[in-house]
């Protein structure tokens, strides 16, 4: 056993920081999620359902990549994450807005 046994074991504070801080610092991911975060409290939700939340993280994902300046999502450029290969599905037709938010993979969509 660890030392730590449950995630009841950090604060708070502790749990964004390990959210924020593994992997890529800096990767468009991460910044969509902090920008979904914010945007939803902002409209007062402190619980929000999963789609609501999925819609507006892929929003502000979008919104991120359209900067011009997107972030590498992996140390290994040839590869591609899952949102990454979303968006790409999504650019070519192969999934709607609303497909992609549901997790909807039509037949042949990887």
């Amino acid at each position: 056993m660890g030392l730590f046994n449950d995630i009841q074991d950090f604060s708070e504070q502790d749990q964004w920081k390990a959210l924020i801080l593994y992997g890529l610092n800096q990767a468009t991911y991460k910044i969509a999620l902090g920008r979904t975060l914010l945007s939803l409290s902002e409209r007062g939700y402190t619980t929000v359902p999963w789609e609501v939340l999925s819609h507006e993280f892929l929003q502000q994902y979008l919104q991120r990549l359209a900067a011009g300046d997107p972030m590498p999502q992996q140390s290994n450029p040839a590869r591609r994450t899952k949102m990454e290969r979303i968006v790409a599905d999504m650019q070519v037709g192969k999934l709607s807005l609303d497909q992609a938010v549901r997790g909807d993979r039509p037949h042949g969509v990887r």
